[in-house]
């Protein structure tokens, strides 16, 4: 079901923020999947004009121009829709997703889709390497993801998918400084019977400076935290 109010309010901003040329380019959707186009102004869905919105605001919030972001690490992806979105935006940057297996492919299937075969890098075993300006998608494996933990990326994602994550796996991107990354774009509910350690990601994060945490308006219970790493972290 599309909350009309939300949509309309994101894009209200978006249109402020961004304006029109930037909204021609990034919001239109591919014709992979069949999404369902919920503004026709734009031939665009409720999904991208929501992720969309998520960068927007980070960038404002935070004062970072997204284009500049050479480097992302999404945790949980969806089918890809976020990684398309910035890839419009800066499509030489290095972007790479971990997720379960099953996202994993449903991601390298729609992304390949879209971009090519040749973008896709599947990391599934410790021998592999990130590759730059590819896509790097990583089926959860926890002796890959300590290797990447000794790596740097610039911006890690994570649109609720941490958040409704087990207590293990947020301790283990929090030991590893969200993969070292120098910024954070997260969005989070406040804890429940079904997540209970949702609201664990926002705990005292001592390497970073937090920014912008409040509530998401006219999504209950659900809050974005954007940080940047400390000098000297």
């Amino acid at each position: 079901k599309i909350n009309r109010k939300l949509q309309k309010a994101q894009m209200e901003y978006l249109t402020e923020i961004l304006g029109k040329e930037k909204l021609d380019k990034l919001l239109p959707e591919s014709s992979v999947g069949n999404p369902t186009i919920t503004n026709f102004q734009y031939r665009t869905s409720h999904n991208t004009i929501h992720h969309l919105h998520h960068l927007a605001k980070f960038s404002q919030s935070v004062g970072v121009v997204l284009e500049n972001i050479q480097s992302v690490t999404e945790w949980g992806g969806g089918y890809g829709n976020f990684a398309r979105i910035f890839l419009r935006i800066n499509p030489r940057a290095t972007y790479t997703i971990i997720d379960l297996p099953i996202f994993s492919f449903i991601q390298a299937l729609y992304l390949s889709t879209v971009f090519g075969h040749e973008k896709i890098n599947i990391i599934s075993n410790v021998n592999h390497d990130i590759q730059k300006e590819k896509i790097n998608i990583i089926p959860l494996n926890e002796g890959v993801l300590r290797k990447l933990a000794l790596s740097k990326t610039e911006l890690f994602v994570s649109t609720w998918a941490l958040s409704e994550s087990s207590e293990y796996a947020q301790r283990f991107v929090k030991a590893s400084s969200f993969f070292n990354a120098d910024y954070l774009l997260l969005a989070h509910q406040e804890n429940s019977q079904y997540f209970p350690f949702a609201e664990s990601i926002a705990e005292p994060l001592t390497a970073y400076d937090v920014i912008y945490h409040k509530k998401i308006p006219l999504l209950k219970n659900n809050y974005y935290l954007f940080c940047k790493r400390k000098q000297g972290d």
